[in-house]
């Protein structure tokens, strides 16, 4: 068995409770900005939770490393009074920033 490549990932804590992932990386500035701020370390991000509303005022946030391990959690949903299979985990990548 050989083990998997390795993966690369960085991750944002954002303000908010995100529901829809489009819309919070939109609210950094789309993926492009977020890139940007990975690849220049100085760079802040700016968070603007209302972006058509020229009064807020956005949330700024740095990059700070962390290294850590990214996990994929499975588990069977209870269906027609069976109940819930066991969880299963699997090493996506590791948090390299």
């Amino acid at each position: 068995c050989m083990p998997p490549a390795r993966r690369d990932f960085v991750a944002v804590e954002h303000p908010c409770w995100v529901r829809d992932s489009r819309r919070a990386v939109a609210s950094l500035g789309g993926a492009r900005e977020v890139a940007r701020a990975f690849a220049n370390p100085p760079h802040i991000l700016q968070c603007s939770l209302r972006p058509a509303d020229p009064l807020s005022h956005p949330l700024y946030g740095e990059r700070v490393a962390r290294p850590a391990v990214l996990l994929r959690v499975r588990r069977r949903r209870a269906r027609d009074g069976e109940p819930a299979g066991p969880a299963q985990a699997e090493v996506v990548g590791a948090l390299s920033q």
